[in-house]
């Protein structure tokens, strides 16, 4: 029995143990239902091995299942009654149970601050278990708590106390740290959580974990526009919970899969799986739990016109937040309440403009700007229902250019097709049918068919007299949708040596065909020079094809690289060309390139080689010649993944020809004025607020900030500041509040000028080794002003 439990045989454990009293023997049957999914029956042996004289152990088991399975008050019960007598560090995963338990039921201040104190204690008693089990729930507990960056720290630090052998809560603090980075639309960061989570989970044969992470995985997708690779994790997602017993990641899989089908304009289906979801929770001991459904549903009733059913539900989740003290929840449900209330007759379109006022003051505080578009478009429905139809226009602009430079083609639809549906319904036909173009242009480009079909009879039904549209493509831009526009090498802004090296060597290598790496962490701006070798290139007529190899799953890769034919693999339903036909005559810009699988790495390195491309399942065809430059782009050391073996050494001299380094923000801190000058001029979001400036202590509170995020950091701050500015001129208050390591409240505090000069200073004395004089060079100030400053200091 206890080789099977080695060899993690979970079969032969549960049938070896079925009949024993043991309590050491029914801990094990318990674990092996757990691991085989049958998460009923490992609660009923642990309840049943309770009602006698259960271990510690086995209660501590017990309490962990009812808080997977969401029972939390039944959790609490078992914790209760277990801990009395117990000592540490026993006790402490007690605590930690407790407080996973109180957080499913309660607002998070009580156990955050039980989980911080358990962590302080097992620190200082050596207790590491106990510190890192602790520190990984706080993940969680923050993010509820609407604290992105205490979430972020919580991860980081318990992945730190985790770095020894692969556990379950090493998968669960990768798991929740995805779902941070996906709420801050770090999407590269959150991919990688989710294959690591996966790769743990797999590594354990734990299949619940892993139908967790793809339907995780599926959202983030759906999130980042990417309808058919949704579609694909959340199936299979769905695929492992109706195979399992664990009700929670059935009720997970239905409510993604209703989200699905919302997003794909087909509200009855997403009502069925969203109803399905709300009778599966009906007497869940999580309140969250059943507020999730209820706020689905609602929104599936609205989009079916169904409005007053749709506010019971709505009011009904808002009320459950409300008591939780969710603020992000609570805002999100009053804005799809918002949207309801201003398609009702009468006084409702001032109740649905106070609903939408209060759910963007809620978002505001909890500082997500990043979802304030949802705020606009609530907004604009409010101002469309009381007839202020130019500022409804101006807010659902703001919202769609948004979601549209995201390229989230299926959110930036749905809200087309609600927001054109209530200005048909106000009788503005003609705004209504631009809102319903402007969408099928984006679901035409974005590959979207149903989207674009649901368009096109939205179309019908307004003008039933026009039998002929206009063509969707014309033959000058097909394939559009698959390119981006060349650069110049003057667009590469900054001033600073290493930046003007950058723009010579682009120069220089542009117009050849030799293969280009760029190399610099996230966010320095590797796909802008990519850009700028295209644009100086003899082939900047062509296509520049851009592909993220760390957005793609891995089975899927060599078929979107090389194309495939029809019935290559399972949901292969077409023959598809891939990337490098598309960039035929071309360049293809690989970003991320370390993340290219192992099989995939052969055949680009067999394309570097002959030109040549094989396209998957089809052997019997002759390999096709195709021409391509080949760019690449990683943040990674490819030198060290080739000597550990992740990374081919013969791909790396191939792509190596013309190493291109880009510096961090942090090593060029000079450029940081120029490139806040670029992104006031040419960012469509600070021209529509209204920014036409910064003010200086604002500069020199960038210029103070490290910048992990680089120049992708600089411009989302940017932006978040120009949202709260009260004019036309962002100034210090309005910036993020770098301390805290994520955007702050317009309070944000920073270091006074004077504070920041002194720091300055003793930068500039410490480099010069206390030579006052070489220190001054550096300042570019007299000796004696220097004298001055110190003294005053």
């Amino acid at each position: 029995m206890g080789e099977a439990f080695e060899r993690h045989d979970w079969e032969a454990v549960e049938r070896l143990t079925r009949k024993s009293p043991d309590p050491a023997t029914v801990l094990m049957r318990v674990r092996a239902l757990d691991r085989l999914g049958k998460v009923k029956q490992a609660v009923e042996a642990a309840e049943q091995a309770g009602r006698g004289k259960a271990s510690a152990e086995l209660s501590l088991e017990h309490a962990s299942l009812l808080v997977h399975a969401s029972r939390f008050r039944s959790a609490l019960e078992v914790v209760s009654r277990a801990e009395r007598g117990v000592r540490p560090p026993l006790s402490r995963q007690f605590q930690i149970l407790r407080a996973a338990a109180l957080s499913g039921l309660h607002a998070q201040a009580e156990p955050r601050a039980l989980l911080e104190a358990v962590a302080a204690d097992a620190h200082a008693d050596g207790d590491a278990r106990g510190e890192a089990e602790s520190t990984a729930w706080l993940v969680l507990v923050a993010f509820r708590a609407a604290d992105l960056p205490g979430a972020v720290e919580a991860g980081q630090r318990a992945l730190a106390l985790l770095s020894g052998e692969p556990s379950l809560t090493q998968a669960r603090v990768h798991r929740h740290l995805a779902v941070v980075y996906g709420v801050q639309r770090r999407y590269v960061d959150a991919l990688e959580q989710h294959r690591r989570a996966i790769a743990l989970y797999r590594s354990m044969e734990v299949k619940l974990g892993e139908g967790r992470e793809y339907l995780s995985l599926g959202l983030h997708y759906l999130d980042m526009g990417e309808s058919e690779l949704a579609e694909h994790y959340i199936r299979k997602g769905l695929a492992i919970a109706e195979s399992s017993e664990d009700e929670t990641l059935l009720s997970l899989a239905l409510s993604r899969l209703g989200t699905l089908a919302l997003s794909r304009a087909r509200p009855e289906q997403a009502l069925k799986a969203y109803e399905r979801d709300l009778a599966l929770v009906r007497h869940t001991e999580s309140p969250r739990n059943k507020a999730f459904p209820l706020r689905n549903v609602g929104r599936a009733l609205a989009a079916l016109g169904r409005i007053e059913e749709a506010l019971v539900h709505l009011r009904e989740s808002a009320a459950i937040f409300e008591a939780l003290g969710d603020r992000v929840n609570l805002a999100m449900t009053l804005l799809d309440q918002a949207i309801a209330e201003a398609s009702r007759p009468g006084k409702a379109a001032a109740t649905a403009l106070e609903s939408a006022r209060r759910g963007r003051a809620l978002l505001e505080e909890s500082r997500r700007s990043q979802m304030l578009p949802h705020a606009d478009l609530a907004e604009a429905h409010a101002r469309l229902g009381r007839g202020e139809r130019d500022a409804a226009e101006a807010l659902f602009s703001t919202a769609l250019s948004v979601w549209s430079n995201q390229g989230n083609v299926a959110r930036a639809a749905e809200a087309c097709l609600r927001f054109g549906s209530a200005q048909a319904q106000a009788g503005d036909r003609e705004r209504a049918r631009s809102t319903f173009e402007r969408a099928l242009d984006l679901t035409v480009r974005g590959s979207q068919p149903e989207l674009t079909s649901a368009l096109l009879t939205r179309i019908d039904d307004l003008e039933p007299d026009v039998a002929v549209l206009r063509p969707l493509r014309s033959d000058l831009d097909r394939g559009a949708e698959e390119t981006a526009p060349p650069a110049s090498p003057e667009e590469i802004v900054g001033t600073s040596p290493a930046m003007v090296e950058v723009r010579r060597l682009v120069g220089k290598v542009a117009p050849t065909r030799v293969p280009v790496l760029v190399t610099g962490e996230s966010g320095v701006g590797k796909e802008l020079v990519a850009r700028a070798i295209h644009g100086g290139s003899p082939r900047r007529e062509r296509p520049l094809v851009i592909v993220n190899c760390g957005a793609i799953p891995a089975e899927l890769v060599e078929s979107e690289l090389f194309g495939h034919v029809r019935g290559a693999f399972t949901g292969a339903l077409r023959d598809a060309a891939g990337k490098f036909a598309a960039a035929d005559g071309g360049t293809l810009f690989l970003d991320e390139v370390g993340d290219l699988p192992l099989a995939a790495q052969v055949k680009l390195l067999r394309f570097l080689q002959s030109g040549e491309i094989q396209t998957v399942g089809d052997g019997a065809a002759r390999p096709r010649h195709v021409d391509v430059r080949v760019l690449a782009a990683t943040h990674r050391d490819l030198a060290a993944m080739a000597a550990a073996g992740a990374f081919r050494q013969d791909l790396l001299f191939r792509l190596n020809v013309f190493p291109l380094h880009v510096p961090a923000l942090r090593e060029r801190r000079g450029d940081i004025p120029a490139l806040v000058r670029a992104t006031l001029n040419d960012d469509p979001t600070l021209a529509e607020l209204g920014i036409r400036g910064i003010s200086n202590s604002a500069l020199l509170a960038l210029r103070s900030h490290d910048w992990p995020g680089n120049v992708r950091e600089l411009q989302s701050a940017l932006v978040r500041a120009a949202v709260l500015a009260s004019g036309g001129t962002i100034v210090a208050q309005d910036l993020p509040d770098f301390g805290a390591g994520e955007a702050g409240a317009g309070t944000a505090k920073f270091k006074t000028l004077a504070e920041v000069e002194r720091e300055h200073v003793r930068q500039a004395l410490a480099r010069a080794n206390g030579n006052q004089s070489v220190a001054a060079q550096l300042l570019g100030v007299h000796r004696n002003t220097l004298r001055k400053r110190l003294a005053d200091g």
